[in-house]
């Protein structure tokens, strides 16, 4: 693909990380989105505020808090990216999608629920993780990097493609 002033660029951002089971379990992140629905404001400032508030204490406190706003964004834009919550007409409002409710309606069944949400993601995705477990944090980021730039930045399956084979060459 030529670079040319009208060429889309793809931003990166880093979503795996943030998304991490270490660091949160699926049906715990869900609760939250539920007790904070429809307010992504509230939704992110209580990730952040749960989850990364120990985060980047060896800078100064603005950039600490900026480094934590951003992680609980990306947290935000991973749920979004796997289809647990969507965007509402309002501005900074989402909603619970049926599968991000069925989870919550079967939390007493985790088995159920991490068999489900692993049909939920992509064949492909599956294989990769079952070569090599390390590449899950990879392959998440990739997934979540193609959802928000068909959605956020309006980049077609076949610009993305492109640009994923140029930074493979």
């Amino acid at each position: 693909m030529e670079s040319n002033n009208n060429t889309k660029k793809l931003k990166k951002f880093t979503y795996g990380d943030q998304f991490d089971p270490n660091k949160f379990s699926l049906i715990e992140i869900l609760e939250l989105c539920k007790k904070c629905q429809p307010n992504r404001d509230l939704l992110e400032a209580s990730i952040a505020e749960r989850y990364f508030s120990q985060h980047s204490q060896q800078t100064s406190s603005k950039l600490a808090s900026e480094n934590i706003g951003k992680l609980a964004m990306n947290c935000f834009l991973s749920i979004r990216a796997y289809q647990l919550i969507e965007d509402l007409q309002e501005s900074r409002q989402y909603k619970l999608t049926s599968l991000a409710e069925e989870f919550l309606s079967n939390t007493d069944n985790s088995s159920f629920v991490n068999q489900k949400f692993a049909g939920h993601m992509q064949k492909d995705d599956i294989e990769a993780i079952k070569k090599d477990k390390t590449s899950i944090v990879e392959i998440l980021d990739k997934k979540a990097r193609r959802v928000f730039s068909k959605k956020e930045l309006d980049i077609s399956d076949e610009e993305l493609n492109e640009i994923e084979q140029e930074e493979d060459d």
